[in-house]
């Protein structure tokens, strides 16, 4: 038997009532140690900097890869994975509303 996709971790439920779903061909954490992965390998853990979403997406520095084309919402939800994992900080001002306003902050491996 299959397992259900939500418990697989590939899907997320978009309402309390369970008839709408977003469907991932990788799951937001396998997206998120893939980003802190990267990150980690480039220093940007160490330097205490904060990246926002918008930079990942678009900086030349976080270029050629595939977590680059990712939907700045799947992109914040790796990122929130990261979070609960301890291994990033995620950063929103006060007001802000637009996701690719939010920061993120890399810790080194646990």
């Amino acid at each position: 038997m299959r397992p259900h996709p939500h418990t697989a971790g590939s899907a997320e439920w978009e309402d309390a009532g369970h008839t709408r779903a977003t469907i991932f061909y990788r799951a937001p954490l396998d997206w998120g140690r893939a980003i802190h992965s990267w990150a980690v390998d480039h220093g940007m853990a160490l330097s205490g900097s904060i990246y926002t979403v918008y930079e990942i997406r678009t900086s030349g520095e976080w270029a050629g890869n595939d977590f680059c084309a990712l939907d700045p919402s799947v992109l914040v939800r790796a990122l929130e994975a990261l979070e609960r994992e301890a291994l990033a900080e995620l950063v929103r001002e006060e007001g802000a509303t637009a996701v690719d306003e939010v920061g993120v902050k890399f810790k080194e491996r646990r």
